[in-house]
C-alpha cells in the first residue's frame, strides 16, 4: 500500500473512532475535580468518562471528506496545503486570498471559491475586518491579511476563509428556519467580527445584508469567557457596528463555552471559534431541532477536524444528530476559566 493511500486510511479511521460518543457514563460524577466531563459527549480515547459506541448502522455517523484541506487558526501554526492532494488548485487558494481591502478580500474569496454565496459575498462587504483585527506594520499585519491574527491572551481573529466557511456552512439553515425568532450563539466571540456579521443577517429586513423576510426576527448572542475580550467585541462594534447594538440585535457577555448561554436557548445555530477538546454536550443540548453546530474538535496542538452537527430530533440519542467532518484546522483551545494572572 503506497504512503498516500495508508494517510487516507488513517485520517478515515480516526475520524470514525473520534465519535464513539453519544451516551456519556461520567465515572467522575461524584468528583468536584473531574473537569465537567459528565457535559461533554467523548471525543478522545484519552478521555477519562466511559462511553458506549456507536453502531455505525445507526449513526450518528461521522462523514468524512478524505480530499479535504488543513487550515490553520492558530498564529503559530505554518500554512498548510491539502493533506491528502496537492492538485486541488482551486481549495489550495484559500491562503492566497490577501486583499489590499475588504472588497478585494472578500472578490479573491470568491474566485478562490471559498465564497460561493450571494448573501456571503454580502455580509463579508458590509462588515469590513479593519474595525476587528489589527493593523501592525512592524510586525507586517494587515486586517486583510488571509491569516488568524493574534489578539491578545493567546486567541486569535479567525483567518477570513475560515469566516467564509462558517458563514457558507450557516447559511442555508437560517434560511430554512421556520421560526419567527432566529437566535444565533457565537462561542468565543473574540473581537467581534463574526458576531457582527452574523448580526448583518439577522437584522430587520429593511436593513442590508439583512436574510430574513419581514415576519422574522434575530438575535445574535456573543460570548467569550475573557472579560477583555467581550469588552474588544463591543468597542470594535461600536466603530462601525453601533446599531447592532444599539436595536439590540446582538449582545455580548462573558460566559463559560463548554456550558454555553441555556437561558437564551434553544438556538438556531452555534458556532465556536475554538477547538474543544470534546463534543461539549451542553452546546448540544442547546441546539434547535433543524439547527446546526459547527465546531472544531480535537486537542491542542494535536489532530482537529471542523465538524457540522445537525440535530435531527428532540431527543438525545444517537439517532437525533449528524456529524459531517468538513475540515482539517488548528485552532486555539476553547478554555474553561482564565488561566491565573502571574504574581
Amino acid at each position: 500500500m503506497t504512503r498516500k493511500a495508508l494517510s487516507r486510511v488513517a485520517s478515515i479511521s480516526l475520524a470514525t473512532t473520534t465519535v464513539l460518543l453519544w451516551l456519556v457514563y461520567d465515572t467522575h460524577a461524584a468528583n468536584p475535580d473531574s473537569n465537567n466531563s459528565s457535559n461533554r459527549l467523548n471525543h478522545s480515547k484519552s478521555s477519562r468518562a466511559a462511553f458506549v459506541p456507536v453502531n455505525p448502522k445507526e449513526g450518528p455517523k461521522v462523514n468524512t471528506d478524505s480530499s479535504k484541506l488543513f487550515y490553520a487558526d492558530s498564529p503559530d501554526e505554518p500554512e498548510r496545503t491539502n493533506k491528502d492532494d496537492n492538485d486541488n488548485n482551486n481549495n489550495m487558494r484559500a491562503w492566497n486570498c490577501h486583499g489590499r481591502n475588504q472588497r478585494d478580500l472578500v472578490d479573491r474569496m470568491m474566485q478562490a471559491k471559498i465564497v460561493r454565496t450571494d448573501s456571503v459575498q454580502e455580509v463579508l462587504n458590509r462588515v469590513d475586518r479593519q474595525h476587528y483585527a489589527p493593523n501592525n506594520a512592524q510586525q507586517q499585519s494587515s486586517p486583510y491579511m488571509d491569516s488568524p491574527q493574534p489578539i491578545g491572551l493567546g486567541q486569535t481573529i479567525s483567518a477570513p476563509h475560515m469566516h467564509a466557511h462558517v458563514l457558507e456552512e450557516i447559511y442555508p439553515y437560517l434560511k430554512a428556519s421556520k421560526t419567527d425568532s432566529v437566535k444565533i450563539l457565537d462561542v468565543g466571540c473574540g473581537s467581534g467580527y463574526l458576531t457582527a456579521a452574523l448580526g448583518r443577517w439577522v437584522a430587520p429586513q429593511e436593513q442590508q445584508g439583512s436574510i430574513l423576510d419581514s415576519t422574522k426576527t434575530g438575535h445574535v448572542y456573543g460570548i467569550d469567557i475573557y472579560p477583555h475580550l467581550v469588552d474588544m467585541t463591543t468597542r470594535n462594534m461600536q466603530k462601525a457596528d453601533q446599531d447592532l447594538l444599539d436595536q439590540d440585535i446582538v449582545s455580548v457577555q462573558v460566559s463559560d463555552g463548554w456550558k454555553g448561554l441555556p437561558e437564551a436557548s434553544p438556538f438556531d445555530a452555534i458556532h465556536v471559534g475554538a477547538a474543544a477538546a470534546e463534543f461539549p454536550r451542553a452546546l448540544l443540548q442547546q441546539l434547535k431541532v433543524g439547527g446546526v453546530l459547527i465546531i472544531p474538535v480535537g486537542p491542542e496542538g494535536g489532530v482537529q477536524n471542523l465538524y457540522r452537527v445537525e440535530r435531527l430530533g428532540d431527543g438525545f440519542t444517537q439517532d437525533d444528530f449528524r456529524i459531517t467532518e468538513l475540515l482539517g484546522v488548528r485552532y486555539v483551545p476553547l478554555v474553561q476559566q482564565p488561566p491565573p494572572r502571574a504574581d
